[in-house]
């Protein structure tokens, strides 16, 4: 019986004793993104909205209920949203303190930027302090600590959250293409554009080719208000071509695609957002990008509503 009475009394002991032990719970998780870009979203507070769960859903539900402060002084700032709160210290350039807030409930986390030796691979690495009780009996349960690192690492492998558009890598299918190019007066391309292609589905029919898929153009402005254009319909095969209209045969390689739907004149943050994937991936254009034009209709002016694919040759 004393025996009995005296393991228990040990176990009692020892539990107490658990509750006042502190530990240091540890863990690194690999990312598939470059250190700069997963460091980046940790250093602003309008980044973390964009890809920690909680704060994402309040946000886009209703970003009034979202209440940013910046701390200047203490290279912090904090996050609000209804029950829930996150203040974040920059420790060390590479190093956050995130002391967390849901209701009464209260963590207080270190997250960690750690390089590797290849260049779109990224850990992150978190640790926590709490009591050897707890870390007896709550090892296998999700901490905030995790969550963050986890939601952070959705984002930042997820081309469309991250970027902001759906990108991805495919193949060449405009292998055959009969094109025209001219240099003209910035305010006059869309009407020129369309000439160009009057001409070219003149030459298809004269020629009994078939249109393989919607046109394509290819625009760069020039410094002096002009802009150099190409237009491009793809087809079936190549015949002799004449002193307007030629062939382009695109050899096989890789295209990096992005799809845009909204005004013409705004499609530029899909460029913006294509040549930071080709950065962020250390690829290499080979070639002028060009756009495709889905619903085979060409904008009108600027403000025209257009549904296309836009295509960077990459290696």
């Amino acid at each position: 019986m004393k025996g009995v009475f005296l393991a228990v009394l040990i176990i009692t002991i020892a539990l107490i004793a658990a509750f006042f032990i502190p530990v240091k719970q540890t863990n690194e998780l690999g990312v598939e993104a470059n250190f700069y870009n997963v460091l980046e979203q940790l250093n602003y507070p309008s980044n973390w909205i964009k890809w920690q769960a909680s704060l994402q859903q309040i946000f886009n539900k209703d970003s009034v209920k979202c209440r940013i402060k910046n701390d200047a002084v203490n290279s912090a700032f904090s996050i609000e949203i209804p029950e829930h709160t996150f203040y974040v210290k920059k420790s060390t350039p590479l190093t956050f303190t995130v002391e967390e807030k849901i209701k009464n409930k209260f963590s207080v986390y270190g997250i960690t930027v750690v390089s590797t030796t290849l260049p779109n691979k990224t850990n992150i690495a978190t640790i926590r302090r709490l009591s050897l009780f707890n870390y007896i009996f709550s090892s296998n349960k999700k901490n905030a600590a995790d969550i963050t690192a986890n939601n952070l690492k959705t984002f930042l492998e997820n081309p469309t959250a991250f970027y902001g558009y759906k990108l991805k890598i495919e193949g060449v299918v405009d292998t055959n293409v009969v094109v025209t190019k001219k240099i003209v007066a910035t305010k006059d391309r869309q009407r020129q554009l369309a000439s160009m292609y009057n001409d070219l589905t003149a030459f298809i029919h004269a020629n009994n080719l078939t249109v393989m898929q919607p046109k394509i153009a290819s625009l760069k402005t020039r410094s002096n208000d002009s802009t150099e254009m190409m237009a491009g319909i793809p087809v079936n095969k190549t015949v002799p071509s004449n002193p307007d209209i030629q062939f382009v045969k695109m050899p096989k390689g890789r295209m990096l695609v992005g799809e845009y739907e909204g005004i013409y004149s705004k499609k530029a943050s899909l460029s913006n957002a294509m040549e930071k994937y080709i950065r962020d991936h250390m690829m290499v254009g080979v070639a002028v990008p060009y756009e495709k034009y889905l619903n085979d209709s060409i904008p009108a002016n600027d403000t025209s509503i257009v549904k296309l694919k836009m295509y960077y040759p990459v290696f």
